[in-house]
């Protein structure tokens, strides 16, 4: 994940957490606590329990290097999509698209 999404992330509330991976806006991972600019990298299971157990439906790989998560919310084909190039970009962009304010 690349600090663009990991900061739009942060900045829509996905939660933070103390010694978690962190991405800098040059690129550099670190893990620990470190001050800075630094945003949380969450996991792909983080990602998915976020969106929620009800609403996250599916993450379907539809090309060589393209992603697609889906999540119900509502009726019947009332469906979300996040799409991305790695199984995380899609669901954090799904996540994105479920918290739009």
């Amino acid at each position: 994940m690349n600090y663009e999404l990991a900061s739009e992330l942060a900045e829509a509330g996905f939660p933070q957490q103390r010694g978690h991976a962190k991405i800098y806006p040059d690129g550099v991972v670190l893990i620990g606590q470190y001050g800075g600019r630094g945003v949380d990298i969450p996991t792909l299971e983080e990602l998915i329990e976020a969106c929620g157990d009800l609403q996250f439906q599916s993450l379907t790989r539809y090309s060589l290097t393209k992603w697609r998560a889906y999540a119900k919310r509502g009726g019947k084909g009332n469906f979300i999509l996040g799409k991305g190039s790695t199984p995380s970009e899609a669901v954090a962009r799904l996540w994105l698209a479920l918290n739009k304010k």
